[in-house]
């Protein structure tokens, strides 16, 4: 299953997960690698939605897209 996040396409594969830029530079995360950053992003959860200037905005930009 892909998604869209923003402007990065996110794919889950058989090793972790894969973040690829429009640019075509793409980030291969093991699986350890994108729970530690689950749990980063967690911790600093208040502090990116107070960054946000509309906090709804995060939630509507979340698009998935399911490969059949």
């Amino acid at each position: 299953m892909d998604a869209i996040l923003g402007r990065y396409r996110v794919r889950i594969n058989d090793t972790g997960l894969v973040l690829t830029h429009p640019a075509g530079i793409s980030f291969d995360i093991t699986a350890n690698e994108a729970m530690a950053f689950l749990g980063f992003l967690e911790s600093h959860k208040q502090t990116l939605i107070a960054t946000q200037s509309d906090a709804d905005s995060l939630l509507e930009s979340v698009v998935t897209e399911h490969e059949g």
